[in-house]
Order: C-alpha cells, then sequence, then structure tokens
C-alpha cells in the first residue's frame, strides 16, 4: 500500500524525526538534553540516629549489646522478635512434615504398609 502525503514514509528517517548519521562517519554532537533534578542520596539526621549505633540497650539489665542478638548475653533475655530466615525455615520444617503425615496416612488407607 503506497504511503499517503500526510504520512511519513517508513524508509526516510528524516520525515519521522531521526538524524541520519553523517556519510563522512564523523562524530555529530548529540541533543541537547534537559538537566537532570539533583536526588539528596544523603541519609536523614532521624535515619542516622536511628541506626547509626550497632548497640542497643537490654530492657532487663541495661546492658547493651550488639543490635542483631536475639538473646542479651549477659542476662539471657530474649528479645521480641525473630530474624526473618528463622521464621520462613521453621515454617516450611512444619509444612514438610504435615505432608509427609498425610501421604503417610493415604498409604496406609489403601494397604500400602
Amino acid at each position: 500500500m503506497p504511503a499517503r502525503e500526510d504520512q511519513p514514509s517508513r524508509r526516510d528517517p528524516r520525515q519521522r524525526g531521526l538524524r541520519l548519521a553523517p556519510a563522512s562517519g564523523d562524530v555529530v554532537p548529540s541533543r541537547p538534553r534537559k538537566p537532570r533534578p539533583e536526588r539528596d542520596e544523603m541519609p536523614s539526621d532521624e535515619d542516622v540516629e536511628r541506626f547509626g549505633s550497632a548497640v542497643r540497650t537490654c530492657p532487663e539489665c541495661g546492658k547493651e549489646v550488639f543490635d542483631d542478638a536475639e538473646i542479651c548475653y549477659h542476662c539471657g533475655c530474649a528479645f521480641e522478635g525473630t530474624t526473618e530466615g528463622t521464621t520462613k525455615s521453621a515454617r516450611w520444617v512444619v509444612a514438610t512434615v504435615i505432608v509427609v503425615i498425610i501421604a503417610f496416612a493415604v498409604a496406609l488407607l489403601w494397604g500400602v504398609f
């Protein structure tokens, strides 16, 4: 189907708003771009205060322990919450045990054992 006059030709890139590379192979400067807005990548003062220390205070004995400790090594107090990996692995183990028990029960009903 021939191209109409009001539509750009698919073969002529100049009509579509594209630039042609020079035949001589010279480097042509790129089009001017809009300046990007500057982003503030630095942490806020609140974040520095909140996450700046690597220790926390035990609620039982008041001594400082590392912030990733689950149990105070001075008094043995367990901190609230567990790490994410421990919770996920415990759920995986429980789900696996349940599936094995169900499979064993079905095998008993069918007379396999």
